[in-house]
């Protein structure tokens, strides 16, 4: 009997989506901790805001402040964020999925000054890409985020990774032997910097991440 693949779940997955993975002998170990302030003052907002990821519009929600948005050009990083902008009503102007390709967008927009909602541990392609261009970058740190470090005894075949947070949490005790399977572009970028062999799921989702292990196992 062939030995099932290890592999390193970087986050907790419903029923439904382990399933999908009973080919593997699955390990689940959260790598990050997120903590949302929904604390902060918010005195004023550019015509232009724009958000680095679903955890720092959910920041605004539980902080009562989404009404803030109505009126102004909103972009953000990832379809997750868009969509749960457009639950609360809010509408993004362009979705890009990376950072870096949003600072592109912007340039070209030319706006004098934009807030910028995000985390602790933001990448910073954005606002340095923006303040080169002149374009003045509020910066709003509306969650944090905590490298959990956790040192794993056993060796994986692959690891599924879902924020560049989670990558560097992971390597700053393990060596980067496994494939990295990463959600979006921003991820893959981070990962490369340490394992050999990184894949980018085709969708931006749990379940798309999930079909591309399947894949490149051959459980499709």
């Amino acid at each position: 009997m062939t030995k099932k693949k290890s592999i390193l779940v970087t986050k907790l997955l419903s029923s439904e989506q382990k399933m999908k993975l009973a080919n593997f002998d699955l390990i689940e170990q959260e790598l990050i901790q997120i903590t949302i302030n929904d604390q902060f003052k918010l005195d004023h907002v550019s015509d232009f805001v724009v958000f680095s990821s679903k955890n720092a519009v959910k920041a605004l929600e539980k902080g009562g402040l989404i009404g803030a948005l109505k009126g102004v050009k909103v972009y953000c990083v990832g379809e997750k964020t868009a969509e749960f902008l457009k639950q609360l009503d809010i509408n993004a102007e362009f979705v890009a999925e990376n950072a870096f390709d949003l600072a592109n967008f912007l340039i070209l927009e030319k706006p004098k000054k934009i807030t910028f909602f995000c985390g602790n541990l933001r990448r910073n392609e954005l606002p340095a890409l923006l303040k080169e261009n002149e374009i003045l970058v509020d910066e709003q740190v509306v969650y944090q985020t905590d490298l959990l470090k956790p040192k794993f005894i056993q060796k994986f075949d692959g690891i599924l990774f879902f924020s560049p947070s989670g990558v560097r949490s992971f390597c700053q005790k393990n060596k980067p032997e496994a494939i990295a399977f990463c959600l979006g572009n921003t991820t893959a970028i981070t990962a490369t910097d340490f394992f050999e062999e990184v894949f980018v799921a085709e969708e931006q989702s749990v379940d798309g991440l999930i079909n591309t292990l399947n894949e490149t196992y051959g459980y499709a």
